[in-house]
């Protein structure tokens, strides 16, 4: 069976793309021998390859905009509206070959783009880069369809020559004209959202990420650095060699009982080079863990969760 529609959308593609290397062909015929001796043959290159990405990222968002309607139409009210988002997340996911969360963020970018045409059709056009247009729909979430498609008007003839957080500040200069209202019961639906992320990273670090209103960040973190740098400036060099040992310890440990369990017995046999690291860990002392190492703030992980009211959700 054709399909007529979706071989609609991969002409216009082929033909964006086309139009995108012609001219960067143009435009490299028309250099001098000097700029092309020190690259700019190269720097022409790159360009055509981000305008191509940035009219796939346009196209992509078409196709995601069409996913959505067939979907709706073919499976009516059979599916809650819950399920069916799901199920196109999971979907746009695995045909990115990304996370479900990726899936998520670029149906609801493409959902959001079709209150936003002179921004999509800046995208689509390799002028602006996805990150411009993303940021302009997170300013007008809060905005109705129509004023929505008025701001993305004004807004759209500037938006090549912003980045994206100037252009998100212009979209909240606009949004605020328009609608105050809306703009406040954003805000106040925002203060309400608190997340505290920890996700560990290679040699004994991690990084942790806080959403929380910005006075409560301010008021607490910034103690507990001055606190840290005292703390730094105080530490030993053990504990440096301390803090990689406890954390090497348990990943060896973690390591070495997943494979047990995927022999199909209750705990992996763990080898002598992690056998040798609990010992280290025990000369060392302490089960702190990473946060009781080098530069420590004063104020454990947890404590940091206690502070914006907020649990810490580990990675």
């Amino acid at each position: 069976m054709s399909d007529s529609a979706t071989h609609g959308l991969l002409a216009a593609l082929l033909e964006r793309v086309g139009e995108a290397v012609s001219d960067a062909a143009s435009t490299l015929d028309g250099l001098d021998d000097e700029v092309v001796a020190a690259g700019a043959g190269e720097i022409v290159a790159v360009a055509l390859c981000e305008a191509v990405v940035r009219i796939g990222q346009g196209m992509q968002a078409d196709a995601m905009t069409a996913l959505d309607r067939r979907r709706r139409e073919v499976v009516g009210s059979s599916m809650t509206e819950h399920d069916l988002c799901r199920s196109l997340f999971a979907e746009i996911a695995m045909a990115r070959q990304a996370s479900a969360t990726a899936g998520e963020t670029t149906y609801r970018l493409a959902r959001d783009l079709e209150d936003h045409p002179e921004a999509h059709a800046l995208l689509r056009d390799g002028e602006v880069n996805q990150a411009v247009v993303a940021a302009v729909c997170r300013e007008t979430v809060s905005l109705d369809p129509s004023t929505r498609a008025e701001v993305d008007r004004e807004l759209a003839p500037q938006l090549r020559e912003l980045g994206p957080k100037r252009a998100a500040a212009a979209a909240r200069r606009l949004v605020l004209d328009h609608e105050p209202h809306a703009a406040y019961e954003r805000t106040v639906r925002a203060r309400e959202e608190r997340h505290v992320h920890l996700r560990p990273e290679l040699d004994a670090m991690a990084t942790l990420s806080i959403y929380a209103p910005a006075e409560q960040l301010v008021g607490g973190v910034a103690p507990a650095r001055r606190r840290g740098l005292r703390s730094s400036q105080r530490r030993r060099p053990a504990d440096d060699r301390a803090a990689c040992v406890r954390s090497g310890a348990r990943g060896a440990q973690r390591q070495w009982r997943d494979v047990g369990r995927r022999r199909g017995g209750r705990r992996g046999r763990c080898p002598d080079a992690a056998r040798d690291a609990v010992r280290r860990r025990r000369r060392f002392g302490g089960a702190a863990g990473l946060w009781a190492g080098p530069g420590r703030a004063g104020a454990g992980v947890g404590d940091v969760g206690a502070l914006v009211g907020t649990p810490v959700l580990h990675r």
